[in-house]
């Protein structure tokens, strides 16, 4: 799917929270499979997040309520190290759920992630809205 002008890909995903206590480590699952590039290693990644805190499923953060989707390069310490790690291999097109132990959610960004909590993104990597681009944006 591609962004519309305001830069964002359709609505926002609903949670289905996970069950039981959080997890020790980072847990990444597919929601969709993509069908796109994969970035690599200091490449540009457009994506659109939701973040929720784990067992009270209170939503902090959202690309989608910020109007716009967030642009970083992977691999070079720009987000978190749940992200950094959870959205490897992650084609374009596709969505994954995130599951981020505290000690992997300190780091530049997502703002406002609530400190010592687990907690959830789903993470939709955008394709690049201009295929024939060769800057990257």
């Amino acid at each position: 799917m591609h962004p519309s002008a305001s830069g964002l890909a359709g609505k926002e995903p609903a949670l289905v929270m996970p069950e039981g206590p959080p997890p020790k480590g980072l847990v990444s699952a597919e929601l969709i499979a993509g069908i796109g590039d994969i970035e690599g290693r200091g490449e540009k990644m457009m994506i659109q997040y939701v973040g929720y805190e784990y067992g009270t499923g209170r939503k902090f953060v959202s690309s989608w309520d910020q109007g716009r989707p967030f642009v970083f390069r992977i691999g070079r310490g720009e987000v978190i190290p749940g992200w950094e790690k959870g959205l490897e291999e992650l084609e374009g097109g596709g969505r994954r759920i995130l599951v981020v132990p505290p000690d992997q959610t300190k780091g530049r960004y997502p703002p406002d992630i609530p400190p010592g909590k687990t907690v959830v993104f789903i993470v939709e990597h955008l394709p690049d809205p201009r295929p024939d681009a060769t800057d990257g944006w």
